[in-house]
């Protein structure tokens, strides 16, 4: 979403969720990130994308090649069923990575 600009962002957040999920999904077919960095040292959990609201703070950053993985330890980090996700569904089904994170092998660094 970052890479897009403001007036195509607007209508992808335009209809409803689904829609957006869809639109989420459908720009990474696009160009499929290399490397997805997720930032989860703080997490505005709701009132996204500007809040007020509950944040939770895992203090984590992780990597990896496969953004659907990437995004699916994110949910589950914050306790949210990536099932329920329904962007994650959409990118999984076009085939731009693994959902089953016991598919995936992940390894912790801690410092």
């Amino acid at each position: 979403m970052g890479s897009a600009p403001f007036s195509t962002c607007r209508r992808f957040h335009r209809n409803d969720q689904r829609h957006l999920a869809q639109c989420i999904a459908d720009i990474n077919l696009v160009r499929r990130p290399d490397l997805c960095v997720m930032d989860a040292t703080e997490v505005l959990a709701t009132g996204g994308p500007r809040g007020p609201g509950l944040v939770k703070r895992p203090r984590k950053v992780f990597a990896g090649r496969d953004p659907v993985a990437v995004d699916t330890y994110a949910t589950q980090l914050l306790g949210v069923d990536p099932k329920r996700v329904l962007m994650l569904d959409y990118a999984s089904r076009h085939g731009l990575g693994q959902s089953d994170l016991r598919k995936v092998r992940i390894r912790e660094i801690v410092v």
